[in-house]
């Protein structure tokens, strides 16, 4: 749904909407949702209608997504200036808040198309006078000769539009009049096409206009049905004047009053309404004011699916003499009459003329309450009892027809002119008579402080995240994405300081710019090659702030870090609401209330970080610094904020693009490049530099492929062989950078910590080098095979849960592994020959991490063209041993190695448990067990072995040494105890090594007897 939404969204708003406003000089237009409840259990679901205000169109996309289920979703098509909105709707509903209003005819200020709402016959529509097929609904468009951009399916009809050029700037009343007769233009023209086949369309040309989003359920009916694109080509537009030659066509004049020459679905309403209305010169009442002041009406509407004939008719009486600022009196009717299974647009119609008749009246409280039981519920607590007879008298206080309530003096008036709101809708105050509110400097959104802490809350958080594109969400926190430097440097030994491996956003803390990324340098980074500005030098540069002579030495680049996430804490909160927002605080004076600029308040903060989910927000699954692998094949080049992966691409150059279908001769090429830059290692065998490649491969695929990927556990027979520098290989062809270490943290607190840290910033590698001893641990084994982090956050009392997306890099020389660390590993091994091979020279990269940097931009999408190859290969399969708890990275990375012909990078492993010392003395444990049990009658406890191994000391010397192997601080000649003992054979039993495999046998008075036999005997299968 997520993706659907998405698509269509951002083919009617191709720019986004931050940037369309800054180029406009007005505060950003938004995108508004309203919902109605679901109709399938009316006794349970009584919410009301709700209004999202929403700053983009990914955020419109995932708001959609946690409403579709349990309620109608809506959204309005023309952009919508919130503050004007709710100006406008407080002149006449003092308390209206963002999610009561959903905008006006007045205070739009974006038309990205134009539309036409066509009802087909069927479920929720039965009316004779609808086409009664899709193909019939769809022939009426044959009277606008443009093709139309967009074809929605909205479950009982479609909705079509025509995409224009550019969305439409509608920032004053003139422009508002042009788009509103735009729209009426080519409705109407298809009306008239439906009057010629017997046929009604419903009239829609309101810029409020709300219609279906794609991607969600239509819940009008018994059972909900799918909002569908069928047909979407954004590349489809059109000019406003392209409508201008379309046959048939009303008289534009303004002079021209006519209702039948104006719309012909006025033509048959405009009578009864203006004569029977009661109003001020046959003014309809304004249906805002009732809808918000009368609870009875209210219930009526909540209750539309099983409100009883009666009562209908009663709300009927008031709601046909009314009309709102998006629709007139018919179409409002029909609107909260639909709901009713047994809905008739033909008989609605019949009794909405008999409600205006002359003999008709709006009901009035008193007769309300006395014919359908509502005093004690609706009219007793209502704050206007004892001031109005009919709840028709709160619409006619201000009428529609009203002349508009004019900005404070000194101010332009909103919508720069006439209405109440428009895109200067940012001007707080405007409600009250006579004093306004300072309009905010910057282009900061004004906050208007108020007891709704929520609603404060809601407006400053999507105020900030409207202005501040990253900012994400991640496992209960919000981060950004930031990078530190340590000063401006040069590759050193070259006169240029652009080093490739330094971003131009990459400057003190600042976080890289947006998710659409610009990349603009910054002043600061601006540096010849010849002087150093003295505010770039960090600390661990020796230079003066004077210019530097040219044949100085190179100023050396001590540190980037990498992009990581950083959780927003309190403090850094505060400062982005007061960059992006302007808090203001009511006060009240002789002339009037003013609005004044305060701090921010310490509550607001606190209570957006205390949310711990922001759905509008976009979600962080990871951060990398170059392109990588998609779940779904493609290759993410483009730098910026992936919706579709959830990842920030940080890149640091300018790479060379990836085949989309690599032929088998780029695939061939791109492994000689990877193969010529560890030419000079000494791996042990070909399937260890198979190895390598996958090590090289996994983190450019670790966001293709569901589950864990292994350790890649480089080992070597003696020190200087290479092993660190292997691993800084991978992590320079994939970041730019040397691997950043860390130690091997023994005690599991320590451990889970880190691990936390980790994951909360986003990690993409993590390399664990130069370990010594046993290598392994219960949290080590979770987190390797886990795709998600759960843990404490520290110094807080808040559990979070993390993606976890990390490759993991092991160094050390004859490493031991513990536990089940050794079918976690993948083995790469180097063997040098030498006895202090780093001492070795001749190499074919004698700085080999320096050339890396510099050659990354070809070789890191070298290694995607290996994976992109196999995917455009249509991934066949390569009939390899399944590989439990890695089987989506071997069914990717460790297949694209054996499709190219490499040995399979898993067949060392079986060597493992035997090549380290834990796996070889459990292997001569049962060598030594099969000495002396035949000796014991081919079964024996673990007393009886221990007691033939002190009465024989000079023999059964393989069980021995295995024994001093396995018991940690066991001397030479002695033998464990009894308990010590049975607890290394429990830990193995059932365990297969080779074709052996240790059992239990009968239980005797001794004590539980132990033997060794094949497999087939110890499945119950006689040899």
């Amino acid at each position: 749904m997520l993706q659907t939404a998405h698509e269509f969204l951002s083919a009617l708003y191709p720019e986004p909407l931050h940037h369309w406003a800054s180029e406009a000089g007005r505060p950003a237009p938004e995108l508004v949702l309203w919902t109605l409840p679901k109709q399938r259990n009316p006794s349970t679901d009584r919410s009301r209608s709700r209004s999202y205000w929403l700053p983009s169109v990914d955020a419109a996309a995932r708001q959609a997504e946690t409403l579709r289920a349990d309620r109608n979703v809506f959204f309005g098509v023309a952009l919508q200036d919130r503050m004007a909105a709710l100006d406008a709707a407080r002149e006449t509903r003092p308390k209206a808040t963002a999610r009561s209003v959903r905008g006006r005819q007045e205070t739009a200020v974006g038309l990205p198309a134009v539309w036409v709402d066509l009802d087909v016959a069927g479920p929720g529509h039965s009316s004779d006078t609808l086409p009664p097929t899709r193909d019939a609904a769809l022939g009426l468009l044959a009277a606008v000769p443009q093709p139309p951009s967009a074809v929605v399916w909205s479950g009982g009809g479609f909705h079509v539009y025509w995409l224009l050029r550019e969305v439409r700037r509608l920032n004053s009343s003139a422009a508002r009049t042009a788009a509103h007769d735009l729209l009426q233009r080519v409705q109407w023209a298809v009306q008239r096409e439906a009057q010629t086949r017997g046929w009604m369309v419903d009239s829609t040309a309101e810029l409020a206009r709300v219609l279906r989003l794609p991607g969600t359920l239509n819940h009008k009916a018994s059972f909900p049905r799918e909002t569908v694109i069928e047909h979407l080509d954004p590349t489809q537009r059109y000019h406003a004047a392209d409508f201008d030659l379309l046959d048939g066509l009303p008289s534009r004049d303004p002079s021209n009053t006519d209702p039948a020459q104006t719309d012909p679905s006025q033509a048959a309403r405009a009578g009864p309404i203006a004569s029977s209305t009661g109003g001020e010169a046959g003014v309809p009442a304004d249906f805002e004011p009732i809808h918000e002041g009368c609870s009875w009406l209210r219930s009526c509407q909540e209750r539309s699916w099983t409100l009883t004939e009666p009562e209908w008719f009663a709300q009927l009486t008031i709601v046909a003499r009314c009309a709102s600022q998006e629709m007139d009196s018919r179409t409002l009717v029909h609107t909260l009459s639909s709901d009713y299974p047994r809905y008739d647009p033909a008989e609605t119609d019949r009794k909405m003329q008999h409600a205006l008749g002359p003999r008709s009246q709006p009901f009035t409280c008193g007769k309300i309450a006395r014919e359908f039981g509502a005093h004690q519920q609706h009219c007793e607590p209502c704050p206007h009892r004892g001031d109005i007879k009919s709840p028709i008298v709160l619409g006619r206080r201000r009428g529609i027809g009203s002349p508009p309530v004019t900005s404070s003096p000194g101010s332009p008036p909103p919508g720069g002119g006439q209405g109440g709101g428009g895109q200067d809708g940012g001007v707080p105050g405007g409600g009250e008579a006579g004093v306004g509110g300072r309009q905010p400097t910057g282009g900061r959104q004004p906050i208007q402080l108020s007891h709704l802490e929520n609603e404060v809350a809601d407006q400053a958080l999507a105020a900030v995240a409207e202005r501040e594109s990253n900012l994400f969400r991640r496992g209960g926190t919000l981060v950004q994405v930031v990078q530190w430097d340590e000063g401006v440097s040069a590759v050193p030994g070259s006169s240029d300081t652009s080093h490739p491996g330094f971003p131009p956003w990459a400057t003190g803390c600042r976080p890289p710019g947006s998710r659409g990324w610009s990349g603009p340098s910054d002043a600061s980074n601006e540096v010849s090659s010849n002087t150093v500005s003295s505010d770039t030098v960090s600390s661990d540069t020796v230079l003066s702030s004077d210019t530097v002579p040219a044949d100085s030495a190179t100023p050396i680049h001590r540190g980037l870090e990498a992009p990581a996430a950083r959780q927003v804490q309190d403090a850094r909160m505060r400062e982005l609401l007061a960059t992006h927002c302007e808090f203001q605080a009511a006060q009240r004076t002789k002339q009037g209330r003013h609005w004044r600029p305060v701090h921010p308040p310490a509550w607001v903060p606190k209570a957006i970080l205390g949310r711990f989910d922001w759905p509008t927000l976009p979600r962080l699954e990871g951060v990398v610094e170059g392109p990588v692998l998609r779940s779904d094949g493609s290759v993410l080049q483009t730098p910026g904020y992936d919706l579709a992966s959830g990842l920030f691409l940080a890149p640091q150059v300018e790479f060379q693009p990836v085949p989309e279908a690599p032929t088998e001769e780029q695939c061939e090429s791109a492994l000689l490049e990877l193969t010529h830059v560890v030419a000079d290692f000494p791996f042990a065998s070909p399937a260890h530099l198979s190895g390598w490649l996958a090590a090289l491969l996994t983190p450019l695929a670790r966001f293709a492929f569901a589950g864990p990927s292994p350790v890649n556990l480089i080992d070597a027979n003696v020190r200087g062989a290479g092993k660190s520098l292997l691993a800084d290989v991978c992590h320079l062809i994939v970041t730019g950078r040397p691997a950043p270490r860390m130690p091997y943290a023994r005690d599991e607190n320590e451990l889970r910590k880190e691990i936390t840290s980790i994951a909360l910033k986003a990690r993409q590698i993590v390399v664990i080098d130069n370990v010594t001893g046993a290598f392994g641990s219960p949290t080590l084994d979770l987190a390797v095979t886990a795709t998600s982090w759960a843990d404490r956050l520290l110094g807080q009392n808040v559990d979070l849960e993390l993606p976890l997306a990390i490759t993991w890099y092991v160094t050390g020389n004859n490493i031991e592994l513990a536990g089940d660390m050794p079918r976690r590993c993948l083995h790469i091994r180097l063997e040098s020959p030498e006895e202090k091979p780093e001492h070795r020279g001749g190499f074919r990269h004698p700085r080999l991490a320096e050339w890396l940097v510099a050659e990354r931009p070809r070789l890191l999408p070298a290694a995607l063209t290996l994976l992109a190859g196999y995917q455009h290969a249509g991934r066949p399969d390569q009939g390899l041993m399944p590989w439990g708890s890695f089987e989506g990275w071997s069914d990717l990375v460790r297949s694209t190695l054996v499709w190219l012909d490499l040995p399979d990078p898993a067949s060392i492993n079986q060597d493992i448990a035997v090549v380290h010392p834990r796996g070889a003395a459990e292997a001569r444990l049962l060598a030594g067990l099969e000495e002396v049990l035949p000796t014991l009658g081919g079964a024996a406890t673990v007393r009886q072995i221990l007691r033939a191994l002190e009465d024989n000391a000079l023999l059964y010397e393989t069980l021995r040494s295995a024994l001093e192997d396995l018991v940690p601080r066991l001397r030479r000649g002695d033998l464990p105890t009894p308990v010590k003992f049975g607890s290394i054979l429990r830990s193995l039993r059932g365990r297969q090594l080779g074709s052996r495999r240790l059992h239990t046998g009968e239980k005797t008075r001794q004590g539980l007897t132990w033997a060794i036999g094949s497999t087939r005997d110890c499945d119950g299968v006689t040899v």
